[in-house]
């Protein structure tokens, strides 16, 4: 496909341009046309403009349409070009992986040595496999044909058996990782929906913790859901506020920077001024008696008449 170089494009032959000049022009001859004409004309005119452009260093004119064809191709060669490029790479790397390991094998058939070297490595007693494998050879070597069968079939067995196991372990770990993603995906949503609708925007110490009471609940056999972990961690933080407002000393108090106490000061005199709590002032000032009624002043006066019969 030819490449377009989009550097040289006159300008002057832009698509606003040319659309503006068609409009001037337009309006100019005939101011009577309708709105409708004046656009349907804008619409032919503007399929008719042409853009300058350069392919390989030749000048070539092109309309709307082709631009945005050729624009496009570009786009997909160039998304087509960089997936090339992540495959070639990948395959490079694969090649090497693979040359690595032809390289080991060459060198171990040279050098057997450095077989048993890589087995000590890994922890392995060079010396005891040499010696099994021996005594099995040897006790081959005295099997008459039934006992060689037998010992072939029963080795094809286990060798059928492992295999059949390792690929029983391969299907648990796929469905494993399978549920683990379903579950990882379940539980990103629910935390999304819940905070969303909430319209709250929880930090990571939050989000931790919450994580830490829904496992610690499942494995409990237990469900429970994001809003009542996000209650149960904001009774946990208002629960140590008081705390550590309550243990808080003299010594603690004048420790505070100078900002923090500010802070605090101003937040106690909301509280001071809003009525939260008694004041100085109104603690001082006398209650007031309820009036005396009618009735109850002639109750005392009969109970004060009687006491001084």
């Amino acid at each position: 496909m030819e490449s377009m170089d989009t550097g040289s494009v006159d300008t002057s032959g832009s698509l606003q341009g040319a659309a503006a000049e068609v409009e001037n022009v337009e309006l100019g001859q005939d101011e009577s046309l309708d709105q409708g004409q004046a656009e349907a004309k804008k619409e032919q005119a503007k399929a008719l403009a042409k853009f300058k452009v350069k392919v390989d260093g030749q000048e070539l004119e092109v309309d709307e349409n082709e631009l945005k064809r050729s624009y496009a191709h570009a786009k997909a060669a160039a998304k087509r070009m960089e997936e090339a490029a992540e495959m070639r790479k990948s395959y490079q790397r694969q090649i090497q992986i693979a040359e690595g390991f032809e390289k080991w094998i060459d060198n171990v058939k040279s050098n057997p040595e450095a077989l048993f070297a890589l087995a000590e490595q890994l922890g392995l007693d060079v010396d005891d496999i040499a010696m099994r494998r021996a005594a099995e050879r040897l006790k081959y070597e005295y099997m008459d044909d039934d006992q060689r069968r037998a010992y072939d079939n029963d080795r094809e067995l286990r060798r059928y058996k492992e295999i059949e196991q390792r690929q029983i372990e391969a299907q648990r770990q796929q469905a494993e990782q399978q549920y683990l993603a379903k579950v990882r995906e379940s539980v990103e949503s629910e935390f999304v929906d819940f905070f969303t609708e909430a319209g709250v925007t929880p930090t990571k110490e939050i989000l931790a913790r919450i994580a830490e009471l829904k496992y610690g609940a499942a494995a409990a056999g237990r469900s429970l859901s994001v809003a009542d972990a996000f209650k149960r961690v904001q009774a946990e933080q208002q629960k140590a506020r008081l705390d550590l407002i309550a243990n808080l000393s003299d010594d603690d108090i004048k420790a505070l920077p100078k900002e923090s106490l500010q802070k605090l000061r101003q937040t106690d005199m909301r509280q001071y001024n809003a009525g939260k709590r008694p004041t100085a002032q109104s603690a001082s000032i006398p209650q007031v008696k309820k009036p005396m009624s009618t009735d109850d002043f002639f109750a005392m006066k009969d109970k004060q008449f009687s006491r001084s019969k």
